[in-house]
């Protein structure tokens, strides 16, 4: 059988690479953090164009609210912990 290879690992392995032997300017780095950014936001961008928010609701309605109320009541323990110990 034949293995799909992401092309972006390639580039991530290269960039690796090259990161760890070769020293990259500043400059160069401040373009690169850009551009970066700006692919991972196109990419976020696509897979949201991607949802069906009728089938979100009719599927991920119940374990969404149990996420909201786990990490509400994990803020509000460590809100309580971090100001008796800090406040």
């Amino acid at each position: 059988q034949r293995i799909d290879i992401p092309y972006f690992l390639i580039g991530f392995v290269v960039m690796a690479f090259i990161h760890t032997y070769v020293d990259i300017p500043a400059v160069l780095m401040q373009v690169i953090n850009i551009i970066t950014t700006l692919s991972l936001l196109m990419a976020m961008v696509a897979l949201g164009l991607n949802v069906s928010f009728k089938d979100l609701q009719d599927r991920a309605f119940k374990p969404l609210i149990g996420v909201i109320i786990v990490s509400t009541i994990l803020s509000t323990i460590t809100f309580i912990i971090a100001n008796s110990i800090y406040g």
